[in-house]
């Protein structure tokens, strides 16, 4: 792959990361206030946790194998961890006012110049 589409790749990857947040917003925002009183929804918040943290380690890996990693495969997904977290998105939406996309945009753009090399 190459050109425009193989450029893309970590924008993609990372838009369907984070694309559950704004797929609903409210259920995950309950889901995380929930898991304080009812032990019940971790585990429901540990898959989706590591449902991310997989896809953002596959992501690093294969920017790896392609020479267009920034710096390490664990300092990389340590980055996406955090850039890519419900509270990071949810804050530019409330905090920010931001909509759901273009909060999304701006996760994106951010992650993809923190990790790719040429990005």
């Amino acid at each position: 792959m190459t050109g425009v589409r193989s450029r893309n790749r970590p924008r993609g990857s990372t838009e369907a990361v984070i694309g559950i947040w704004a797929a609903d917003t409210e259920l995950v925002r309950n889901l995380l206030g929930m898991a304080r009183a009812a032990p019940e929804v971790v585990p429901v918040i540990d898959q989706l946790e590591r449902g991310r943290q997989a896809a953002l380690e596959r992501l690093a890996v294969r920017l790896h194998q392609a020479g267009r990693l920034r710096g390490g495969i664990s300092g990389a997904v340590d980055l996406l961890l955090v850039v890519t977290a419900f509270a990071a998105w949810d804050e530019l939406c409330t905090a920010r006012g931001r909509s759901p996309s273009s909060a999304t945009a701006a996760i994106v753009d951010l992650a993809v110049r923190a990790v790719v090399a040429d990005g």
